[in-house]
Parts: C-alpha cells; structure tokens; sequence
C-alpha cells in the first residue's frame, strides 16, 4: 500500500471505533441499566470476534491474497498492532460504559462519556481543589430565593391550585384531559413569570417544547414583551424528541429553530437520568440570567414535570420511583415547587405513580375549576 492508501485505512478504523462508540453511549443513554450492560457486552463481543476473525482469516494465503489487494482496510486489521490498539479501545469504551452506569445507578445522572470522570477519585480531588479557589460554589444556590414568600406569589398560585401549594409543597395535578391541563399550568406560568420573579423549568416527556410554546404564544396574546419575559426565565428540559420523536425532521428542525431563531432555553435529554442533569443545567441557565435579572439572586422556581411516568421505558419503575422520592424533597428544600402532571391517575397503580402519592399527598384536579381561563 502507498501512503495514501495507509492513511485512509486507519483512518478508516478510527471512524469505525468513534461510530461504535457512539452507538453504545446512544443505547447506555435510553435503556436501562440491565439492557445497557446487555447490549454492550453484546456489541463488544461483536467487535473482537471481528478482529479475531479478520486477523485469522489473514492466515490463509490464498485469502490474503485476494483481500490484501483489494481492500487496504482489511490490510491495517491485519496488523498485529492496529488489532491491539482496536482491543485497547473496545477495553477503554468498555470502562467507560462501566463508568456511565455507575454513575446512573448511584448518582442518576448522565453526565456523559467525559463527564463522568468527575466521580473518578483523582479527578474528584483537583476537581474540588480547583472550586476552593474560586470561592462558594453553592452560594447562589443555597440563598433563599427572592421573594419566594411574596404576596403576589401566594394569591397566583392560590388562584390556580388552591390554598394546596402552601410551603412549596410538591403537588401531582390529575385530569383526564392533560391538554386542558397544560392550558391552565401555562396560564399560571405566564402570569407568574410576568407578575412577579418566579423563574420555571418544564420538563417535557410526552410532548414537544414546540407545542408548549405555542400553548405560551397563545397566553402572551403574542405580546413580544411578555414572551421576551418567556425567554429569560424560562428553560425547557426535553426528554421527549430524543426519546419518542425517532428522529423526525420536522420535531428537530423546530428545536433546533426554537433554539438558534427564537433563542429559546432548551436542554435535550433521553432519560429520567438525563432530566436530573439537565434540571441541573437549566438551573444553571436560570442563574446566567439571574445575573442580568435579578442583579445575583435567584428567583423563586417551580418545576413542572409533564407525564415523567412515561419514561419508564428508559428506566426501571424502581429507578424512576427513587427518583421522584429524591427529587420532591431536594427541590422543596431548595424552596422550589415541583409539579406533576399524570393524566387518569385513578386506573394507574405502578410503582412511579405511587411514589408521587406519597410525596404529593392526594392528586388534585384544577381542569373542572379553571374551564374559562
């Protein structure tokens, strides 16, 4: 082989190698932890019996004749060394993987292939040591919110959810007709947003950002300076499009232009692992705006949690079910409202739902109360 045919052959191996890589980090990212490990013991298997295969089959002359001529790649594969390093890198993707679930498991969140380094002892330590030097990293999260027991506040959320939201509390909201409810959540939103310093996170699992968004549009009469309000404190979470949109052009492309055209917060996910960090990274969002807005201090938030039981298909129940245990309390401490949005919860008993009634309390219906909003 000349040169050039070199370079495109391990460049040619690199590809293979980052493609595979991101193959698995896309099953260990929307499965569970039991067919994450499956799949990637499967995929791994996959591949070194390919190099196996293909290193044994360069033993037979009359095979390495024909392949050796024809394909440079099958020449690199070959190679004693470029099969070692193909096996260093399979063994590597396979500690990371490792490291991904761990993480999911114990700390359910998905951070990332690179992310998760940061639980890596030696990483942990600078990491940390690194922080020291700048100062109070938890300062602005554990001010007391602005405001939190404003007046205005109270009498909003009263007027949408009755005298229930008292201290916070979290709530899990009941209707049969979860659009009506939507409506209604919106309209205190946007009321809430422009009336007073409440910032918010919806977290989207069953339905668009876009479709919410036309929902706000609708509520804001299309008033730009209500909706510039939308923008700022405002942060969509959405599990939905990478877990049930399958790629459609037309759920992408209006992400995409929500994100670069209407310079809308969005953060993707494609797990319940995944709303935890990305509730985290639009916290952080809503602090960058806070900044500007709020001259440092942070906003009351609420964090309304559309259908989250529906991502029982990338979770165990159990996994989602202690993930709504940690979360109700973690955001009240913060002084947070969380809400949660399950349609027809009297015919639903699994185990995630049972875990909202015992954090919430009994479910509350404010679609019969609010039909003229």
């Amino acid at each position: 082989m000349n040169l050039t045919e070199q370079i495109t052959a391990y460049v040619s191996v690199i590809l293979v190698m980052l493609t595979l890589l991101r193959i698995i980090n896309g099953i260990t990212g929307s499965r569970s932890v039991k067919d994450a490990v499956l799949l990637t013991a499967i995929f791994s298997s996959i591949a070194l019996l390919g190099a196996v295969v293909a290193k044994g089959l360069m033993s037979f002359s009359w095979s390495k004749s024909i392949v050796l001529n024809q394909y440079s790649l099958a020449s690199v594969l070959s190679n004693t060394w470029v099969l070692l390093w193909v096996g260093v890198i399979i063994y590597l993707i396979g500690l990371g993987v490792l490291l991904r679930l761990y993480v999911r498991s114990t700390r359910f969140k998905d951070w990332g292939t690179l992310g998760n380094l940061r639980v890596v002892p030696i990483v942990k330590y600078f990491r940390d040591k690194n922080r020291k030097k700048k100062g109070d990293r938890k300062g602005y999260e554990t001010k007391s919110p602005k405001n939190v027991d404003d007046q205005k506040t109270i009498e909003i959320l009263n007027k949408y959810l009755g005298d229930t939201a008292f201290h916070r509390r979290p709530l899990l909201i009941d209707n049969d007709d979860p659009w009506l409810t939507r409506k209604i959540v919106v309209s205190m939103m946007v009321e809430l947003i422009t009336s007073t310093n409440e910032e918010f996170n919806y977290v989207c699992c069953t339905v668009s950002p876009a479709n919410i968004w036309k929902i706000i549009k609708l509520a804001c009469n299309d008033d730009e300076e209500c909706l510039a309000k939308m923008k700022q404190r405002l942060v969509f979470v959405d599990a939905y499009t990478e877990t049930f949109g399958f790629g459609d052009e037309i759920l992408t492309t209006r992400i995409e232009e929500m994100r670069t055209e209407d310079h809308i917060s969005i953060v993707s996910c494609s797990s319940a692992a995944g709303v935890h960090k990305g509730t985290t990274d639009a916290f952080k969002i809503l602090k960058d705006n806070a900044k500007k807005d709020l001259k440092g201090g942070r906003g009351a938030c609420t964090v309304i949690y559309d259908t989250i039981s529906a991502l029982a298909i990338s979770e165990t129940e159990q996994e989602i079910s202690e993930f709504i245990i940690h979360l109700t309390a973690a955001e009240q401490t913060y002084d947070m409202l969380s809400l949660f949005i399950e349609p027809d919860l009297e015919s639903r008993e699994s185990l995630s739902i049972l875990s909202m009634r015992a954090c919430c309390g009994k479910p509350i219906v404010i679609g019969g109360q609010h039909e003229a909003v």
